[in-house]
């Protein structure tokens, strides 16, 4: 491979950034979501939606969800 096919890769994911970055928040907001229900679960707590989203979220501005116990591979 030379440069010129590295070239056209750079300038190909520079103008496709925001898409990445986009689909990347919500892998992780839907991978945040899925952990924190089945935390709720292992735990035996009842959560609503907004309950599992809430720490989803925070997940990116605090860096938070901090919990304790059985934790899965989602979060």
């Amino acid at each position: 491979m030379g440069a010129s096919f590295w070239r056209k890769l750079r300038k190909r994911l520079v103008d496709l950034k925001w898409i990445l970055v986009g689909l990347g928040w919500l892998v992780s907001l839907v991978l945040g979501y899925i952990g924190f229900d089945r935390y709720f679960d292992a735990v035996g707590e009842m959560g609503s939606f907004w309950d599992k989203l809430y720490p989803s979220l925070q997940l990116f501005v605090l860096q938070s969800g901090q919990v304790s116990g059985p934790i899965g591979w989602e979060l």
